[in-house]
């Protein structure tokens, strides 16, 4: 590992090259574009300071109840035995859709002529602070409990099973060693929570009503009057706490050090099995009911006045621009995976498995791309990329959509590479290997369900995408979660449903094709042993 080949060194400085030219030089170009009089005008405006206050109080009540429903969600999953595989997909679906189509069906379920308003004639309106909170929740929470989960599958049982025989209280126990191992993971998904909240514009933009965010004063600065130097400015606001969560992320893995645990046991006991799958099924319909609504109301012929059952809104969303969108979302996700999950690999490979200045650089520059929000990124590139052929292209799309997505899947490659024999390339030198074959026929074989997870996290969230393609999407470019976003503003819930439908069936058949895969490539494995 202490030896650099020249396939190593050169895919560094390639890898180094690419994060220049895509990271490093938009996001500096938007800082040289602000000025102390543009600064001054932003935050002595009115508007400003009170999208800045919606924003920062939005964002709290968000963290608070997005963290405690995830804490639940990752103990019922983890720690009882109530169908864990299944609630894993239902808690999840949020992911599976844009942000705005989450707001659209909420608004289509608790509006003035929403579906439970009119059931259960409920009063009051879901527009304003609190519909962007609980869209927010419901929007971040996915995230926090995949996070919580993952690290309640690796607690050591050891220490319970100690304090047990000790006799210590299955309260105590909880308190101070369940909660005490997720205590620095707890507060990174915080940090993410929060930096999430701040960043959405799509929930705000269908629910916010009268309320103003720092996400929709940029979008409609730059989208709507081309202020670009007011959009530098509260780019950089946006930026601000997603690098809070980078730099606490950043020294959590730094101070993590692995040791040999034994599995946690999880006894059966059914009341308490039993009451953990009703809660489950609660927590499910929170997540469900908004999805299912905007797929009943496609199917409605106009909502809320002719609720006839129609298929016209399917078959006109498969116009031109419908198909067009749909193309255009199918070429921006496989691009995006296919060009995340090969240049993710290399970079893992050149950081995890080599020492250096080169491999230290591309992995501090791997892990920054997390810290940039979509908004902020699109508004680099615009700044960056205006005047070159790149710009106005799908290719312009990718490129930022990779850089959106990058840290995650770099770091599922990143650990599972530092997890293989040390000696592998000391024995790939010895037998005459060249090094990008010892790459490509012996560390990626390894790593097959880990890129199979790549391309699927690639793919699934470029289908979603708003923020990263809102100010760099053309009328010939634009994806279908762009479409969403215009039809919810020309108030067409329908046509928004319709395109919100076939963006989850789209990830749904992606989910399973890879779920479907990973298991033709255990079936081999399995057979072996």
């Amino acid at each position: 590992m202490e030896n650099k080949s020249a396939f190593v060194r050169n895919s560094a400085c390639l890898l180094l090259l690419f994060f220049a030219c895509f990271v490093v030089w938009p996001v500096g170009r938007m800082f040289s574009s602000i000025t102390c009089q543009s600064a001054m005008e932003v935050f002595s405006s009115p508007v400003f300071r009170k999208a800045l206050c919606s924003s920062l109080v939005s964002a709290s009540f968000t963290t608070v109840f997005s963290m405690l429903l995830a804490l639940l969600m990752a103990l019922l999953v983890c720690r009882t035995h109530a169908g864990g595989a299944i609630w894993q997909v239902v808690f999840i679906l949020p992911m599976l859709v844009p942000s705005v189509s989450l707001g659209t069906g909420l608004v289509l379920l608790l509006g003035a002529n929403g579906f439970l308003t009119r059931l259960l004639h409920l009063s009051g309106s879901i527009y304003g602070l609190h519909g962007i909170v609980l869209g927010q929740v419901l929007y971040t929470a996915p995230v926090a409990f995949l996070l919580l989960c993952n690290i309640l599958r690796y607690e050591d049982y050891t220490p319970h099973e100690a304090a047990m025989v000790l006799g210590v209280p299955a309260r105590s126990r909880f308190a101070s060693l369940t909660l005490g191992h997720l205590r620095r993971e707890s507060i990174a998904a915080a940090f993410l929570v929060f930096s999430m909240a701040v960043t959405d514009y799509g929930i705000p933009l269908a629910v916010g009503g009268k309320v103003k965010t720092l996400a929709t004063v940029l979008y409609a600065s730059v989208a709507g009057q081309q202020q670009f130097g007011k959009g530098c400015i509260i780019g950089v606001c946006l930026l601000i706490p997603a690098l809070l969560a980078f730099l606490f992320d950043s020294g959590r893995r730094q101070s993590a050090s692995g040791t040999t645990r034994r599995e946690f046991f999880v006894p059966h006991r059914p009341v308490a099995d039993i009451a953990a799958f009703c809660l489950c099924c609660v927590i499910g319909l929170l997540f469900v009911l908004p999805i299912l609504a905007f797929l009943f109301t496609m199917l409605l012929e106009d909502y809320p006045l002719h609720m006839e059952l129609t298929l016209r809104h399917i078959r006109d969303c498969l116009n031109a621009r419908g198909v067009l969108g749909l193309k255009n979302s199918l070429l921006l996700s496989a691009g995006t995976a296919l060009g995340g999950t090969v240049i993710a690999a290399f970079a893992a490979y050149a950081a995890a498995r080599h020492r250096g200045g080169l491999a230290r650089s591309v992995h501090l520059l791997s892990t920054l791309t997390l810290s940039i929000p979509g908004l902020v990124l699109g508004l680099a590139y615009v700044l960056a990329f205006k005047r070159t052929a790149l710009y106005e292209t799908m290719g312009i799309l990718i490129f930022s959509s990779i850089i959106h997505f990058f840290t995650t899947p770099y770091l599922m490659l990143y650990q599972t590479f530092g997890k293989l024999n040390a000696n592998l390339e000391g024995t790939g030198r010895v037998l005459g290997v060249p090094p990008f074959r010892l790459f490509a026929n012996v560390f990626l074989p390894q790593c097959a369900e880990t890129l199979l997870d790549m391309f699927s996290y690639f793919f699934l969230n470029a289908m979603v995408t708003i923020s990263a393609v809102s100010f760099l999407a053309t009328a010939q470019t634009r994806p279908l979660s762009m479409l969403v976003t215009q039809y919810s503003d020309q108030i067409n819930p329908e046509g928004a449903a319709v395109l919100s439908f076939f963006i989850l069936a789209i990830n749904l058949l992606v989910r399973g094709i890879v779920f479907l895969l990973k298991r033709l490539l255990r079936t081999p494995a399995r057979a072996a042993q």
